[in-house]
Order: C-alpha cells, then structure tokens, then sequence
C-alpha cells in the first residue's frame, strides 16, 4: 500500500526528489560540483525520480550521483564480492573453531599429565576444594546450521510454530484448522463449532491467524465467520473489520469496515473481498495522519541550496481552501494493482487531484511501474525536452515491463533543430541501469547516454554524442565513451579542530574515448578525429578553515582551501596533468546566497582528443554560484566560471554560464535553466511532499497479487563472526579459581 501512494504520487506530479526549499544547496561542495548536477539531465527530464522517506525532518545526503540507498538492488559485481567474502569468512571461521578445540585438547592433555582431579564439569580442583575454570569458547551462533536457520526465520511464509493459548479446548478441524478459546459449543442441528471468549484460528494452509470476540464455524460448508474487533494477521501484516466470512472451500474472504496501517499509511475500506489471487477494496481511502516527509526531486537539474536558512515565516505555500488539510488529495474511480514477479504495475483511471482544495487536473488513464525495491519508477507519461545536437522533441510514451526487473519505454516524438523532423526516443531503466537512445531525423543524428552500477563505488558510463560527466574538469562530450568510474570519498569532521571539516574525494576512470566530430563551447580546434583508451586519476582534498553562523539573523560564512589534481595517460603515449589549489567562500546574507572559489593552476596538456577533454580553465580561474530568493515564490540562481588568464580553445572568459528560475509554492516547484554554453534547456517539477491529511481516495481497488506486492528477491549480506576466545593466535589461558558452592535448591539460583 505504501508503494501504491508513493506511486500514485509521482503519477500525477511527474517529479522526483525535492528538499524543503526546492531550489536550495545541500552543502558548500555541492554548490562547488554544481556543474556535475546542473548538467546531468535524462531524456525528456521527467524520468528517474529518486525518492527518500524521512520522518517528520529533513534528510542530510550529499546528494552524490554514484550513491545509492541502502535500500536498493544490490548490482552484480557487489553480489559477487560479498559471495567471495563470506565464503573466505566461513572457511577461515571453521579453522578458527578447529584450532579451538585443538587448544582445548591440548589444555586437557596438561591436566591429565600433571596428575590433577578433574570434576564432572571438567575443571581441575585442588586439595582446598577450590576449581579451576578453563575459559570455554562462547557458543557459536554464526555457525552454517545456525545462518541457515536465521535466515529461514526471515523468510517471508516462514515456518515457525504458533503456540496457541487457551485454557479450555482446541480443535483440529479435518481442512487443518486450529482453534483455541475459552468457551466452544457444538449446535448439533446446524452441524456448527461457536467459540468465544479470546478466540483464535490458525489456517496452516494460507498462513493465517484470525482473531475475534466470537468465531462460528459450519463443518458442513467449510464456512467461518469472525463477529467483532476481527484481526486477521498475514506474513506480517494486520487487518481489523467489523465482521469477516471465509470460505475455506475456495479460499476467499470478506471484511466488513475494514482497516490497515502499513509504515506511516493506513488504508479503509466499507468493503475488503479477498479471492485466491486477488484482493477487491470498494468505497476506500489511503492516507496518513502522522507527519512523513516525501522528497522527489528529478535527476536532471539544480542547484540545491538546503543550507540557506529560512525562517518559517518565510515558508512559502498555497493556503488550503475549506480547512483541506493535506497538500496533495487524489479522488480516483479506479485503481488496478497488478503484482508480477518483477514489477508492480498501477494504474489509475478517472482520477482528479487536489492541491490544498484546488482542483489542479483531471486525468483519465495512467499506468506506472515499480520495480520489487522501489529502485526506479517509470510511467507513460509524454517525452517533453531538449538535448544537445537533436534539438527539443515532443511524444507520447508507452512502457513495457521487460525480464530481470526492467522496463523500457518507448516514445515517438516531433523534432525541431533548425528544421522540423521525426525521431524516436528507447529508455531502459532497471534497479542498476539507466540507458536513453535517441534519433532525430531534423538534425540526422544518434544519441546513446548510459550508466550501468557494478558496485558501490563503481559504475559504468558510456555515450554517444552526449555529455557526461568528468568531475571537476566539467561535462565532455565525445562522439563514442565507455568509461569503468570508481569513485569514493571520505569526510573528517573535525579534522583541524571544531567544526573544521576536512573531505577527501578520489576517482579513477579507465575507457575509452573518440574524439567529438564537431566544435562545441564557441570553439574552433582541429581534431586528429582518432578513438584512443584512457586511465585518470583524480583527487581533491577541501580544508575548512573558518566558518561563524547566526541563525536568527540568516547570516552565514564558511572559509576554506581546496586542492584538486588529475592525472591522465592515453593509449597513444600523451598524458595530461592539471593540478590547482585556491581558496573558497560559502555565505548567505539574508536571501541571497553565494560560493565564490579562486584557484591558480598548473597544467600540461597533450590530449590527443582536444574536442572532447581539453583543460578550458586555464591558470587562472574564478567560479561563482550565486542564488536569490527574491520572493516566496520566486528563486533565481546563475552558475559561471571565468577563465581570467586568457588561455582559453575558445578565447573566451567563461566557460561555464547557467541561469535556473524556481518559481511556486515550497511544496512544489518548476524550475526552469539554460546552459548558454552547452546551449541547452532544463525543465523539472520538484516536490516536497508531507504525508499528513494527503489521501488517495477511490471507488474501487482491485489488487492483483496481493502476496507479491511488496516481495523482492532476497540480496546477498556479509556474514559475521562473533570473536571467539581462544583464537588461534592465543596462548592458553591462565587458569582461574573460584568457590565451589553447594546449593540446597537448584530452582532458587542459576549458575
């Protein structure tokens, strides 16, 4: 039910992530690799939403694109890695017991050679009645047999006895059903077992447990029937109703006025009908009456500034209207679930939404897609956007779920650049995979842009004729990339005293590039047009020095030092080598916000693809990020940064120049960028979405599936020992003494 709000949500928003402001910094470097989230954009620029679920505050990530949740799809090499370490594990942690009981044999040896009294529990005693202790290994519960039975345990449907508590009879029905209660009459006429009086029933078969004030079972037609404070209980789940009646013939139920809470959601129903493989809510709601805060937030655009410090008086929202309490409302005639193995697929008919009381639009049919671990959503919304050599595009969208907990998307659309043409864009999303491709017939060209995660820290990226991203050299655009990326970092907080914060980041690339077929930037460099393998490295180390607050007054500095270096060695011989350190500033004055960095370099650039990596910062470089909040409803924001030494390919000062206009209420915003540079448009809706008083209501719900709804694959987990003592490398230990106590009651005290 959670996923279905959430889902429901994203439909009709069309949004990812959002913060409580939308269009503020997280932190001073993200406003520092603004570029790398500026530029960073899908097709059609409403694809991706990443969603984060925090409770009644804000989230502290750093928002870095090669982080994901720790709720997510685990990708290959990461299973395979944990594999390899918990099979090293668990064989060095059976050497480990072996050499144990080797130790301890060896300690038994010695007492029996030494001529000393052993007593039943195996300690020596002395001539004064006092034992000595041999120190015995803890009992091992990482045993194989012992993960095997916890995670068995775990499983969904799992196997575990439910002891049932009743001090007056039990029966075991002949279509395995239990019973306990206090009270249990048998009306012979109507061949029916009535139970009151703390009743229970346990349903082996459907892995059941059902609970009310009074239980009547006809033996004849295999019907029970639960009358008041009903609570049926399923893998976990809870459902409360007035009445219920299940037909144990052909396993289905019905619910009366029924309830259910799932995480920060509750969903009622007049009338809840359960089938083998189906569930039917009528006349219902879900919706939440706690505080829960929802971030959506596309993928493709900034800058984020959440350090900006608002008061809440200044917190901008379209008033509700008629004391509507939630921000969003969803009244829908339908909703279908449908619950595969690898997706659940929404959709949602004649439904309008509200905001805050304002009926916002109307919309007849929308199906959606989530994968098992909510990793990605995708819908058949419209394609709308602008990339860089197809020009802007328009079409319809149409998903189809495919094998492996993926989904593509596929969408005809109108093309204009400098001419009007047709194209056609393909988008496959998986929990570890995005990958667009693109034609366009007005400018005749083909677009691939990807990213494949391997690990954690490692992915895959690759294009054609598209930007990606090369940290803080900028976006480059080659005509054919493939590039491995491992990328980590580490953070001190108080590195050089209180409150100064030291960073280290470090990435490695190694692929391979093909120079761009044409001049981007306002350039005019001859290309060789040759396709040559690269390794990069790159580091940065940023240093707070300084930094003062005061929060009633919206005042705020933080100064610090950065020091960047790239190395890079091309299969042709070339190397280029960039190294650069200056100082950094981070300040809010009221509503406007801005980090200004300086750094002087020293570089030796022989890259055999000019077009696509050549250093444009040059020695001298200055970078501004500034942002204003000129009304509750209305941020602007500019990113630049200026080559002051004139060695620029393109002659010219700046070499990074992007303008974002935010406008809306805090709760949701459009925000609307051009890169002047890269000559590009940005369009995203970002949301920030509290739970309470949002409802989605509806007329009918059919789930299918319902036991597959919120069932993933399970994802491979490191394994861990408990030391165990003695190890390997210990020596034999000391014996010990202790008094030994005769005790008159063995039941009074416990050794």
């Amino acid at each position: 039910m959670k996923k279905l709000l959430i889902a429901s949500l994203i439909i009709f928003t069309m949004c990812g992530q959002a913060s409580q402001s939308a269009e503020l910094f997280s932190s001073p470097e993200d406003l520092q690799n603004f570029d790398a989230k500026f530029y960073e954009g899908p097709t059609g620029q409403l694809a991706m939403p990443e969603v984060q679920y925090v409770n009644g505050e804000n989230s502290d990530s750093a928002g870095d694109y090669h982080k994901f949740s720790p709720n997510a799809t685990s990708p290959l090499f990461k299973k395979i890695r944990i594999k390899l370490t918990n099979m090293y594990r668990i064989r060095n942690h059976k050497q480990e017991l072996k050499e144990i009981e080797r130790q301890k044999e060896l300690m038994r040896r010695e007492a029996e050679e030494s001529g000393a009294d052993v007593n039943e529990e195996g300690f020596e005693v002395n001539e004064d009645g006092l034992a000595n202790i041999k120190i015995e290994p803890e009992k091992d519960m990482h045993s194989e047999s012992a993960i095997k039975d916890a995670v068995n345990a775990e499983m969904p449907g799992g196997s575990n006895p439910i002891a049932l508590t009743g001090d007056v009879k039990k029966l075991v029905a002949p279509k395995d059903l239990q019973m306990d209660c206090d009270k249990m009459e048998y009306f012979e006429d109507r061949n029916e077992i009535e139970a009151t009086g703390h009743a229970f029933l346990l349903l082996p078969a459907q892995k059941i447990t059902l609970k009310a004030d009074k239980f009547i079972y006809n033996m004849e037609s295999n019907i029970l029937k639960a009358y008041d404070n009903v609570e049926l209980t399923k893998d976990g789940k809870v459902i409360k109703g007035d009445f219920i009646v299940v037909n144990l013939n052909e396993e289905s139920a019905t619910i009366d006025n029924m309830t259910s809470a799932m995480s920060f959601l509750k969903v009622e129903a007049e009338n809840a009908t359960t089938e083998t493989d189906k569930l039917i809510l009528k006349n219902g709601r879900i919706f939440s009456d706690v505080s829960h805060r929802l971030f959506f937030r596309s993928s493709m655009i900034g800058p984020r500034i959440e350090t900006m410090l608002i008061g809440e008086e200044d917190w901008s929202y379209i008033p509700p209207v008629n004391n509507a309490e939630g921000a969003f409302n969803i009244d829908a005639e339908e909703v279908y679930i449908k619950a595969t193995k690898n997706h659940n697929i929404v959709t949602v008919k004649n439904a309008d939404i509200y905001y805050r009381g304002h009926e916002v639009i109307r919309w007849p049919s929308f199906t959606a897609y989530v994968n098992k671990n909510n990793d990605y959503f995708e819908a058949n919304y419209p394609e709308i956007g602008s990339i860089p050599r197809l020009g802007m595009f328009v079409g319809p969208g149409f998903v189809f779920p495919t094998p492996f907990d993926s989904t593509i998307k596929i969408a005809p659309v109108l093309n204009y650049k400098d001419d009007l043409g047709v194209g056609g864009i393909v988008r496959y999303k998986s929990a570890t995979n995005m990958t667009d491709a693109a034609y366009a017939s007005a400018p005749d060209i083909w677009y691939v842009k990807g990213r494949q995660r391997l690990d954690d820290n490692l992915y895959l990226q690759y294009g054609m004729n598209a930007y990606l991203d090369d940290w803080f050299m900028g976006r480059h655009m080659g005509k054919y990339v493939a590039e491995f990326i491992y990328d980590d970092q580490k953070s001190y907080k108080d590195f050089l005293g209180d409150g100064r914060r030291m960073r280290f980041r470090h990435r490695v690339g190694a692929g391979y590039m093909h120079d761009c077929d044409i001049n981007r930037h306002g350039e005019k460099i001859n290309s060789p047009m040759i396709g040559t393998t690269r390794l990069k490295y790159m580091a940065e180390i940023d240093q707070s020095l300084w930094s003062w607050q005061n929060e009633e007054e919206r005042e705020l500095l933080d100064f610090g030092i950065a020091l960047q270096g790239s190395a890079a060695v091309y299969g042709t011989g070339d190397t280029q080598v960039v190294g650069r350190i200056g100082p950094r500033l981070h300040s809010q004055y009221k509503n406007w916000m801005q980090d200004v960095g300086y750094f002087i370099s020293a570089y030796d650039d022989n890259s055999p693809l000019p077009r696509y990596d050549t250093y444009r910062y040059g020695r001298s470089n200055v970078y501004l990020r500034e942002a204003l909040r000129v009304h509750k409803y209305l941020t602007v924001a500019w990113s630049g940064s200026m080559n002051l030494s004139g060695d620029a390919p393109n002659d010219q000062i700046f070499q990074e120049n992007a303008f974002i206009v935010s406008v809306g209420p805090d709760e949701c915003k459009l925000s609307l960028g051009y890169d002047f540079i890269r000559n590009r448009t940005y369009v995203g809706i970002i949301v920030d979405l509290d739970t309470k008083g949002s409802s989605l209501e509806f007329d009918k719900m059919e789930i299918k599936n319902p036991d597959r709804l919120s069932k993933s694959k399970d994802e491979e987990k490191l394994i861990t020992f408990e030391q165990t003592t003695p190890t390997a490398a210990s020596k034999p230990k000391q014996l010990q003494y202790a008094t030994v106590i005769e005790l008159e009651d063995p039941n009074k005290e416990q050794l």
